[in-house]
């Protein structure tokens, strides 16, 4: 899972010590994150890009003729493709966020367990709750964002917003707190 890979590029270097090293040779640390987020961002898309394909290519082989089978430059696929690599770009760094602020392995694992696959499976089962929060939880947002026919998803816009929201605000108050606080 690509949050655990974003929690421990942030965790690991605390856990070492090696952050006083990384914050000695860059003072500034808005570029230390950037750069971690981006790496992250380019390794989680090119994993599930190649995997899609081959994925793509293993059904392809598979195929019996029986069934409709869109192609890879289909919309709907294309569409899907796109927002799995997104959903992991944006597990990714929610991951990197949340072990830049807690800056503990463990903890933040926890967290971002809790926030992605706990969360959601508690709001569905108080039907009160998943009417109202359910639509704005970041796995409802990745939903809308693939293509689900589900009625109670936001709109494609509009559940854009609230998956940046989830990944941008954690990821904006880690970059505020790795500017305040000692290595």
């Amino acid at each position: 899972m690509f949050g655990v890979l974003g929690v421990l590029s942030a965790t690991n270097e605390y856990a070492g010590g090696l952050i006083r090293a990384t914050f000695a040779a860059v003072p500034s640390r808005v570029p230390v994150v950037r750069a971690k987020a981006l790496v992250l961002a380019l390794i989680a898309v090119a994993t599930v890009a190649s995997t899609a394909l081959v994925a793509y290519g293993l059904g392809a082989l598979t195929y019996d003729g029986t069934a409709a089978y869109g192609s890879l430059v289909d919309a709907d696929v294309l569409r899907y493709v796109a927002a799995t690599a997104l959903e992991a770009v944006g597990h990714a760094l929610l991951g990197l966020a949340l072990g830049l602020l807690l800056r503990n392995g463990a903890g933040a694992i926890a967290t971002f367990m809790g926030t992605v696959m706990a969360v959601p499976i508690v709001v569905a089962l108080i039907p009160w709750l998943n009417d109202t929060v359910g639509p704005y939880l970041i796995s409802s947002a990745q939903m809308a964002l693939a293509g689900s026919e589900d009625d109670t998803l936001l709109p494609v816009p509009a559940a854009l917003a609230v998956f940046v929201a989830w990944v941008a605000v954690p990821l904006g108050a880690a970059v505020a707190t790795a500017l305040r606080r000692d290595a």
